[in-house]
């Protein structure tokens, strides 16, 4: 945009911000119109199975996992018993 003041001719380098806010303010109500629209969903009833499914006997199944800690003395903790680093992984060898 070129800017006249008196006889000399400058050229302003702003952002024209009316524009700006229009598509903004479009934008804002597309998306509060559409937003309500994206939660619906369709009512589907799948089908269940006839004689146990793989999927629930996975979910049953516990999970065998260990918690082993490392306390300040640079001790392995595990199930509230303090290890020496030595012997910690002997002792949990021969329990598993």
């Amino acid at each position: 945009m070129i800017k006249v003041i008196g006889d000399q001719k400058k050229i302003v380098s702003e952002i024209n911000i009316t524009p700006l806010v229009d598509t903004l303010l479009v934008l804002l109500i597309i998306f509060m119109v559409t937003a309500p629209a994206m939660t619906r969903s369709v009512g589907i009833e799948l089908p269940e199975p006839k004689h146990g499914s793989k999927a629930e006997s996975v979910t049953k199944e516990k999970k065998k996992f260990a918690v082993i800690g490392l306390n300040a003395k640079k001790q392995f903790v595990y199930e509230e018993i303090k290890y020496a680093q030595e012997e910690f992984f002997s002792e949990i060898s021969d329990a598993y």
